[in-house]
């Protein structure tokens, strides 16, 4: 046999024939050398001249690369983080339905809410307590009436008790409207004068000194007009604000908490019946506009509020604050709102969807090319008097829009759509250290080969998730773990990570990692749409047997 025509062949033409090649007897051809032996820092094929012989790929795994061409990297190994997929309890594992929202108490016990009716073996009615210690779900309540009569859409936790919100009107089989509270051993309405809940859909759950704050689509609460927003103080419901013109007259999009007051942001236009555009403040007692007269408040919808020191930051679709032009970010100082302003020019150019503070700093992120009339794509900088490029040059910040942010240890990770950060190689993925851009590079290959949709830090390391299949070149099944130096998948060979897209990351402390999403595999097991990770080395215990 011609080895050496067929290998002209296979350079030839690459993807195509090169499995034939190795595919052929190895005793046919004689020499037998690990392909690893062949490969160039890139995982590619680098055959000296004149060599005779076959390749052995055991232990390689071939993948494409970006520009087409046959690329080798190693199963498992070095770039592996060995450790426990724990599904969520269970013979079937996971749940039957789609997770909306999952609070963790103070135990690490985790709670999920949704619009499923089993999970595990375990009969659940939208809503489920899973516990770590036993690895098993319980349902809230006995029999076919446990959980509630409708889907779950947020939940708080306050001491030892769990709030609900929702479209249900049920919980345990009593009348509840849309919200309710289960205190560790059965369910309670939220019932003032003979009146349940609230009569329209709760979307968001606040806490602040005991009492719980809640948002929707609802106009009366306990039976008294409550629009949109409404307190409950333990025994009764309270109307953010007084008589019929209390609330806001229409969608709360976002809530922050600073001391005793709550700022909420959204689509309204109204709060306790006064003018109160899209961004409003309830000090306990009454409503405030921020800023005064019909220029009080943003322009348009605000999708983000995020809090440093005194300081209101609000981001979205608007083009002013108060009286002054501010482009899609605004500071309100707790009596004038002013422009994030840069020689001349303030805000960004276009919609803001995510705001985050490191130190004193307000990184902004959306789907802008511009900040304070700079470039500044996708992500920028405010230091409070100016706007920063991450990054010089037309080259600056990233090239495609950015879904997710996380700090640690002074640095901005950002994960997106982008394959640059910085005018350099950056797949979907990159770390910002206040001076420059950093792919997360490993063996020669950065980033991930997919959309990266969440970030979540633990014990130092970023924890990474979306569609991808491979990180630093490695298999890494839509998670990884970067720690600085290297990536690593969670698991071990083709059981690595999960089966398809991870949407949502959460840490429990330093040790848990939850995952959530749309697979049904985690660690090679059966685990529908949520799982958790535990590494050897947050864990060691776990792993001396």
């Amino acid at each position: 046999m011609n080895f050496d025509l067929i290998e002209q062949v296979v350079r030839r033409l690459g993807v195509a024939l090169l499995p034939f090649a190795l595919w052929l007897p190895l005793a046919a051809l004689g020499q037998v050398q690990s392909v690893g032996d062949f490969l160039d820092e890139q995982g590619r094929l680098a055959i000296p001249s004149g060599f005779t012989g076959t390749l052995d790929p055991k232990g390689f795994e071939m993948k494409t690369a970006w520009d087409g061409a046959p690329q080798f990297v190693a199963r498992s190994g070095g770039n592996t983080l060995l450790g426990l997929w724990d599904t969520f309890g269970g013979v079937n594992f996971g749940c039957n339905g789609n997770l909306s929202a999952i609070a963790v108490d103070a135990a690490g016990v985790v709670y999920l809410g949704g619009d499923f009716t089993v999970c595990g073996d375990t009969a659940a009615n939208s809503i489920v307590v899973h516990d770590p210690v036993s690895n098993e779900f319980q349902a809230l309540g006995s029999g076919g009436q446990n959980g509630v009569n409708g889907d779950v859409y947020a939940l708080a936790v306050s001491g030892g008790d769990v709030y609900v919100g929702g479209t249900f009107i049920q919980a345990g089989g009593q009348p509840v409207n849309r919200v309710a509270r289960w205190d560790g051993s059965d369910w309670q309405a939220l019932e003032s004068g003979g009146q349940y809940g609230v009569d329209g859909r709760v979307d968001a759950l606040a806490v602040l000194d005991g009492d719980v704050y809640v948002g929707g689509h609802f106009t009366q609460a306990g039976g008294q007009p409550a629009n949109r927003v409404a307190r409950w103080d333990g025994s009764d419901w309270h109307a953010v604000g007084s008589g019929g013109r209390n609330g806001v007259n229409s969608e709360v999009s976002a809530l922050a908490v600073s001391g005793g007051d709550v700022y909420v942001g959204g689509s309204f236009t109204e709060a306790g019946g006064e003018p109160a555009n899209f961004v409003a403040r309830w000090d306990g007692g009454d409503w405030h506009a921020l800023g005064s007269g019909g220029q009080n408040g943003v322009s348009h919808d605000v999708f983000a509020l995020a809090l440093l020191g005194g300081d209101l930051y609000a981001g979205g679709d608007f083009s002013q604050a108060g009286d002054q032009s501010a482009n899609f970010v605004a500071r309100w100082d707790g009596s004038d709102w002013h422009a994030l302003e840069s020689e001349g020019a303030n805000g960004v150019n276009n919609v803001v969807e995510a705001l985050t503070v490191l130190g004193a700093d307000v990184y902004v992120g959306g789907f802008f090319t511009e900040a304070g009339g700079q470039p500044a794509n996708r992500v920028a900088r405010w230091d409070g008097s100016g706007w920063h490029a991450l990054g010089s040059g037309g080259q600056n910040g990233v090239d495609r829009s950015v879904r997710a942010l996380a700090v640690a240890d002074g640095n901005v990770y950002v994960g997106g759509f982008f394959i640059e950060a910085g005018g350099k190689p950056a797949n979907r993925v990159a770390r910002w250290d206040g001076m420059d851009w950093h792919a997360l590079e490993s063996g020669g290959q950065n980033g991930v080969n997919g959309t990266v949709w969440a970030l979540a830090v633990a014990a130092g390391n970023i924890y990474v998730g979306g569609r991808f299949n491979q990180a630093g070149g490695q298999p890494a099944n839509r998670m990884a773990r970067w720690d600085g130096s290297r990536w690593a998948a969670l698991g071990v060979d083709d059981a690595n990570g999960v089966n398809s897209r991870v949407n949502a990351l959460v840490t429990a402390g330093r040790e848990v990692i939850h995952i959530g999403g749309r697979f049904g595999l985690a660690g090679g097991a059966l685990s529908s749409g949520i799982a958790t990770f535990l590494s050897d080395e947050l864990f060691p215990d776990r792993f001396e047997e």
